[in-house]
């Protein structure tokens, strides 16, 4: 991706985030999962944003719904199992966030699941560290 359109993306990111349109956020996903995705870097930025204004609105929870419902029509769309993973990841849930990580590689060599996967490693080592769970 260009970084002028990586630039845009952003904008309209920002705006669905300041109108609170989820249509319109919808369509930035839509737009971002058909862009050229070989900056790994924006692609960790432009999710990480995503992540904050879904968990801003409230919406990650309907957004696992959602992407449960395209995996129950397409099991293979690896893009839909790295969001997924993203989705539990941000809400803590380490185990089923790893689970779709590596499925989303198993099915294809995604870059992004495999930088989150690591994240989530990092994150694990850390907690037990520490003494969490």
């Amino acid at each position: 991706m260009k970084r002028q359109e990586f630039q845009e993306l952003l904008d309209k990111l920002e705006f669905a985030r300041r109108t609170k349109d989820r249509n319109v956020f919808m369509g930035i996903m839509k737009e971002a999962n058909t862009s050229d995705r070989e900056n790994l870097d924006e692609m960790v930025e432009f999710y990480d944003k995503v992540l904050d204004v879904l968990e801003e609105f409230g919406w990650l929870e309907s957004m696992i719904d959602n992407a449960k419902e395209i995996l129950r029509e397409n099991p293979s769309d690896s893009q839909c199992r790295q969001e997924l993973g993203c989705y539990y990841f941000r809400l803590g849930d380490l185990e089923k966030a790893e689970s779709c990580f590596r499925s989303s590689i198993e099915h294809y060599d995604n870059p992004l699941a495999k930088h989150y996967l690591n994240e989530l490693l990092k994150k694990r080592s850390y907690n037990e560290g520490r003494g969490e769970i």
